[in-house]
């Protein structure tokens, strides 16, 4: 009956408990006790090798034995159709049946036959190699029977696919009368291995010449479908740049990873314990970007070099604030801040509103938009971002220890409306028409690379831009003198009673510092007054050596919309952000020890003052802003350079 399954053996029914004609019922399962080790075809002897770029077809006949299925006979034709191989195979173990009726062999010729499986193996070695391709119909099973491994093959039941779809395929005889209108496997013999294989051939032959066929049409069907294949090359172009930037990005973690794990593989003493490493996270920088990135960029490098790592997520900057105020040195060894500008600023401020110094080293990873206060600190780092180098260098600089003492300032606002607390940052105070389209632009990003560019346009030709006024108190910066400076004292060590037992009391050898009581600088502290106007304004926390100063520049004087338009690309072509690429753009550059700024005329789309890349909110008109350089210090991980280059990975 139809759906019933019968032994091919014996015509009994799946219920039969045993075979009536052998000792056991045909197996149609590979048993992997009984089977040989597989064999792959041979490797090429090299570019001569003849095998290289042979292309044959290949069906095998088989028989049942006790294990299943096994090789009776190959044959194996070229592209000509011209037989090349065809061997009768005498099998390995007892044949139960030597299925005539499909494989068309008797039994007389396959007992007779004094060729075996290795034989026919060696035969077939001396047409291909491991580059050669095999051309079959449910090729898998003649490998099986060949026991060969081969990995260049075409199947031609799965190149001409069931309508049903995998695992269907269609029967040989019936690709070969609907595609070569032919008829094959009628004679009741059995099946003939050459006819098979010669069939697979042509199937493929006329495929191959389908295809070509339609190569001088591609160009034509490109013409009438313009926007479709323009969106294609569109999403090709995508698919690509993402492919080759992850690459890229790949190995260059791996890099970093080896360089990490050499930390992680140092022994340490019982006693000691890892360096703990407390991440502040702000999980919303950079439209949520930021904690992605540092999850698969540095927080590796950190785990594989042994460090202790504690992750607190804040949702908001005010967040990391409060957290970054009451950190201490009970909870870790440094702190590793995860966010921008402006979360930066917040943890600085924070530490500095409730402590005079910073009780605890702090990292920053990269992660904001712009990241403005990192690339004044180290610019041969964080200047460049087109790869993940500057995020695990940032991780490495923690690992590594490598520390730098960083002044802060610190910013008042008098005459506020609202109660603003002392802030501390230690990256800029920014304003105008430029910092105003730098921001803009983070909406615009439909428009791809271009972005930036388009947002200067955009607002040029919305807005006129007019120059902003402001009056400027600022006191002279000043190198060090004996006014500014207080003269080195020695204090010794106190006395105690113990001493008298103990000895003297010991002290560490005192650092060496500059003595400034020689030095007179009669403009230290001088308090000058100057007018500043112009379309941009910065103010930059400026160090050098052991002096920290606020730097103040002023341009853009009257620059209208072709002059904003013309330096804003200027600063897309050179990648800067925050100050012009040119030093002749401003007017006003000057160094100071603290500066008084009252806003005296600023348009009103522009009215907006950015600490660290975070506006303050407040209405700027008739309040005086007051900036000073503080001696407050924070010790940061900041690497020096970047260690690989992009050719050498």
């Amino acid at each position: 009956m139809r759906g019933e399954s019968y032994f091919a053996c014996c015509g009994a029914d799946r219920t039969t408990p045993g075979c009536c004609v052998a000792e056991a019922h045909v197996s149609d399962t590979l048993n992997a006790e009984a089977l040989r080790e597989f064999t792959p075809t041979p490797a090429s002897r090299g570019e001569d090798d003849p095998r290289n770029y042979k292309v044959y077809a290949m069906d095998c006949e088989m028989v049942y034995g006790v294990w299943g299925p096994e090789l009776a006979r190959v044959s194996v034709v070229d592209m000509d159709n011209k037989l090349v191989l065809d061997l009768i195979v005498k099998p390995h173990n007892t044949v139960i049946d030597y299925n005539t009726r499909f494989s068309g062999l008797t039994a007389n010729q396959v007992e007779t036959s004094d060729v075996d499986l290795f034989e026919a193996q060696s035969r077939l070695f001396e047409l291909v190699n491991e580059r050669s391709i095999l051309i079959g119909h449910s090729l898998e099973s003649d490998l099986k029977a060949m026991r060969l491994r081969h990995e260049r093959v075409v199947d031609t039941a799965v190149v001409f696919e069931h309508r049903q779809g995998f695992p269907f395929k269609r029967a040989l005889r019936n690709l070969a009368s609907e595609y070569l209108q032919k008829i094959i496997q009628e004679d009741d013999s059995g099946h003939d291995s050459q006819e098979d294989s010669a069939t697979c051939m042509s199937l493929m032959l006329l495929k191959m010449k389908n295809v070509l066929a339609k190569v001088p049409n591609i160009g034509k069907t490109l013409w009438e479908h313009k926007k479709k294949t323009a969106f294609a090359g569109f999403l090709i172009c995508l698919g690509g740049n993402y492919a080759a930037t992850w690459h890229r990005n790949s190995k260059i973690r791996t890099a970093y990873a080896r360089q990490a794990q050499k930390f992680g593989e140092e022994p340490i003493s019982a006693e000691d314990k890892p360096r703990r490493v407390l991440v502040l996270a702000n999980v919303s920088s950079n439209e949520r970007h930021s904690y992605d990135e540092f999850t698969k960029n540095a927080l590796p490098l950190m785990h594989l070099a042994g460090l202790q790592v504690d992750i607190l997520k804040a949702d908001s900057e005010s967040q990391m604030e409060a957290l970054a105020a009451a950190v201490d040195t009970q909870e870790a060894d440094a702190v590793y801040v995860v966010g921008g500008d402006g979360t930066l600023g917040r943890v600085v401020t924070g530490i500095f509103r409730n402590r005079e110094n910073a009780v605890l080293p702090i990292g920053v990873f990269p992660g904001g938009y712009d990241n403005l206060s990192l690339k004044r600190l180290a610019p041969s780092v964080f200047e460049s971002s087109a790869d993940v180098r500057r995020m695990c260098e940032s991780a490495m600089a923690l690992i590594e220890e490598q520390r730098r003492d960083v002044t802060a300032f610190e910013l008042t606002v008098e005459g506020a409306e609202s109660d603003i607390k002392p802030i501390y940052s230690v990256g800029d105070v920014g304003a105008g028409w430029f910092r105003h389209i730098e921001e803009r632009r983070r909406k615009l990003w439909y428009f791809g690379a271009l972005k930036r560019r388009w947002a200067y346009i955009w607002e040029m030709l919305k807005h006129s831009p007019t120059d902003m006024e402001a009056k400027m108190l600022y006191e002279e910066a000043c190198t060090g003198c004996r006014t500014c400076r207080p003269p080195v004292v020695f204090e010794p060590p106190a006395w105690r009673w113990w001493h008298i037992l103990t000895g003297p009391p010991r002290y560490k050898e005192p650092e060496v510092k500059k003595d400034y009581s020689g030095v007179v600088n009669e403009n230290c502290g001088r308090i000058h007054e100057v007018d500043l106007k112009g379309t941009d304004l910065i103010i930059e926390n400026n160090l050098q050596e052991d002096l920290a100063c606020l730097r103040v520049r002023m341009g853009g004087t009257e620059a209208g919309r072709s002059g904003v338009l013309a330096d804003g690309w200027k600063r897309c072509s050179a990648k800067r952000v925050g100050t012009s690429d040119s030093d002749e753009f401003y007017t006003t550059d000057l160094l100071a020890k603290a500066v008084s700024l009252t806003f005296v005329k600023i348009p009103e789309f522009i009215h907006r003052l950015y600490v660290s890349s975070d506006h303050l909110g407040e209405k700027l008109d008739g309040k005086k802003i007051h900036i000073r350089s503080t001696d407050r210090k924070v010790e940061m991980y900041l690497p020096n350079a970047i260690r690989f280059d992009i050719d050498s990975l």
